[in-house]
């Protein structure tokens, strides 16, 4: 059987094998080595069987090493943030108004960012009426979110790595660094949800209810600075 090692080795060009390089001669640099022992009668099985295995491994490294990502658009949304007081709870709603996310084939997110709009938030927990509808301009007015200000808030990924999103979070104009942990499941459409349960600290982004005087300050105590958000998205490929 013929000796494929040195043509290997210089893929593209005549063999070296047995012949001097002229002078300055600069030799092309080697491929792979391995792969022409499985084909040369100069070798032990045990040596073709080890060159069988390097094969496998490398391949199986550049296959992951070109895994590529791609990207999703939102398909369905449910962001639910909840604010409690020690007598009473309140809890609504918060639509995106942009949304940019790409994964790879291994379920890792590999670029993600969202825009919030601000001015889409609504309490759920109340009826129709005036308490409810003077809670929803209470939370725009400067007092808390200051939406004319600050109409959205963002998030943006630095890294998905064990479960947890890292990145940064920006509300009423101040950016906080955030880890937010998360579920991904694959769909046998090829969708994916996204779900997830974080909490933020409002006093770190300046949401309070200091700005109207003595009482207000006094009622800003009684607000729990923990809010809560879940998430729950489905996103299909683009």
């Amino acid at each position: 059987m013929a000796d494929f090692i040195a043509t290997a080795d210089f893929i593209g060009r005549p063999s070296l094998r047995g012949k001097s390089p002229a002078r300055g001669f600069v030799a092309p640099r080697p491929r792979i080595r391995f792969l022409p022992l499985l084909f040369s009668s100069n070798h032990s099985p045990m040596q073709r069987i080890l060159s069988l295995l390097s094969a496998v491994l490398v391949g199986s490294v550049l296959f992951t090493a070109v895994a590529t990502a791609a990207d999703y658009s939102l398909f369905t949304h449910h962001i639910q943030w909840t604010g409690s007081m020690p007598t009473q709870t309140h809890h609504g709603l918060l639509s995106p108004t942009d949304f940019a996310l790409s994964i790879d084939d291994s379920g890792v997110v590999q670029s993600l960012a969202v825009t919030l709009d601000m001015n889409t938030i609504h309490v759920t927990d109340l009826e129709e009426g005036r308490p409810r509808t003077k809670l929803m301009q209470h939370l725009r007015s400067e007092d808390f979110l200051q939406v004319e200000a600050h109409p959205t808030a963002s998030f943006s990924l630095q890294h998905h790595a064990n479960g947890l999103l890292v990145g940064t979070i920006n509300i009423r104009g101040v950016a906080q660094p955030m880890e937010l942990p998360v579920t991904l499941t694959r769909n046998a459409d090829q969708s994916w949800n996204l779900r997830g349960t974080f909490t933020f600290n409002r006093q770190a982004f300046g949401v309070n209810d200091q700005n109207g005087g003595f009482f207000s300050a006094i009622k800003d105590k009684l607000i729990r600075d923990e809010v809560e958000v879940a998430v729950d998205l489905t996103v299909s490929q683009i």
